[in-house]
């Protein structure tokens, strides 16, 4: 058919009209997208299309990243202003009786592991400080085990970040365990993070001896036998699908007289990350765990990490396991004993303040806490760390 054709002139005018109002309609309906979502930027839409009008063309956002990192490092630091302020005033969930006696000793512990995790290498959400701090007034106040020899264990220690908390929350003459395989890094079959013993130790010190000097009653400065560590702490280095219950409380109780065990009353899980390795931590806890003690799993609803709620559903399911969740905290998930309605209740009430609801999970009712903004948005992406 002749270029010059009137007919053909006609129909490809129309065809061009039609191809402009496609993707006029399809830039429109991204900008109003984009501008409800808050990351419209006019010079970051670029728009591609086939030149057939019945084909869809894909939309292509090219994030100004440089300033969302800088967006969410302010936001960062401002949760992490507000949560430094919170420690440094009074009022919180923890019971008169204990805070008259250690609370507010323990209160200043926190304060400066709040302070110090910020040169601490982790995934840890200070936020859950103050989760911490409740379970340790219920076990404290509530239950008296600060008057019962326990001890407390860490499972995936890292470079200690975690950890801390555990420290600042010790009572006296009270043991805690660090368990990771650290450079035996054939045990990590997840690559869920590479622990180093060097930096472990050092920020360990560092902590515990600013601690320390603004409370003399925290630690009196002795040291293990190789003389890096301070004289509570034991350390752990292996694989713990292989480790018994047993090898951990002898740990613990090393250098207690007449061969007193002792139990856990908080065990935190943050190793291996796969299922096989999540449910078999929690088997080992529920089997070192004192009776009103409680287990803290992490990374259970971590989008990077599907092995820890698929471990976590494997325990629940199993007929043997003693224990239940009863609350969900900064990207971890508080279990404790399910058959015990008095201890459960407690820890339940003792979790209401800050909850900010109640749910179902997997059959159990459970207090929801703050997810956090690190695990939230960032996880293991080390660009944003």
């Amino acid at each position: 058919e002749p270029r010059h054709c009137s007919t053909t002139l006609r129909r490809e005018r129309r065809e061009r009209r039609e191809r402009r109002a496609f993707t006029d309609d399809r830039r429109t309906f991204a900008r109003r997208m984009l501008a409800r979502c808050g990351a419209w930027r006019r010079s970051s839409v670029k728009m591609a299309h086939k030149s057939a009008p019945h084909r869809r063309a894909p939309l292509r956002v090219h994030a100004d990243s440089a300033r969302m990192r800088d967006a969410a490092a302010k936001k960062k630091a401002s949760d992490e202003e507000a949560i430094m302020s919170r420690f440094a005033r009074d009022g919180d969930t923890l019971s008169d009786g204990w805070r008259a006696r250690k609370g507010e000793a323990k209160r200043r512990r926190l304060r400066r592991v709040a302070a110090e995790s910020k040169k601490t290498k982790g995934f840890f959400e200070l936020g859950a400080i103050d989760a911490y701090e409740t379970l340790d007034a219920v076990q404290c106040d509530t239950f008296g085990l600060a008057m019962t020899p326990t001890s407390m264990v860490e499972i995936g220690v890292y470079h200690g970040r975690s950890f801390l908390p555990l420290c600042a929350l010790r009572n006296a003459g009270e043991t805690l365990v660090a368990i990771d395989c650290f450079d035996q890094q054939e045990f990590n079959v997840d690559e869920s993070g590479v622990g180093n013993y060097n930096k472990f130790v050092s920020n360990i010190c560092r902590v515990c001896g600013a601690i320390k000097e603004e409370d003399e009653e925290f630690w009196d400065g002795a040291r293990d036998a190789s003389g890096e560590l301070p004289s509570w702490l034991r350390v752990i280095k292996g694989n713990s699908l292989v480790m018994s219950a047993m090898e951990i409380i002898q740990a613990a109780s090393e250098n207690d007289s007449n061969d007193y065990l002792r139990s856990v009353r908080m065990f935190s899980i943050d190793g291996s990350h796969t299922a096989e390795a999540t449910m078999s931590d929690l088997k080992l806890a529920q089997a070192c765990l004192h009776a009103r003690g409680c287990v803290i799993l992490d990374d259970v609803f971590n989008t990077d990490w599907p092995g820890c709620i698929s471990g976590l559903a494997a325990y629940l399911a199993d007929p043997t396991s003693t224990l239940a969740p009863v609350a969900i905290a900064y990207n971890k998930v508080i279990l404790c004993a399910k058959d015990d309605e008095f201890i459960r209740s407690t820890y339940f009430a003792a979790l209401a303040p800050r909850a900010r609801k109640t749910a179902e999970l997997f059959g159990h009712t459970v207090r929801i806490h703050k997810h956090g903004w690190n695990a939230t948005f960032y996880a293991n992406d080390d660009s944003f760390i």
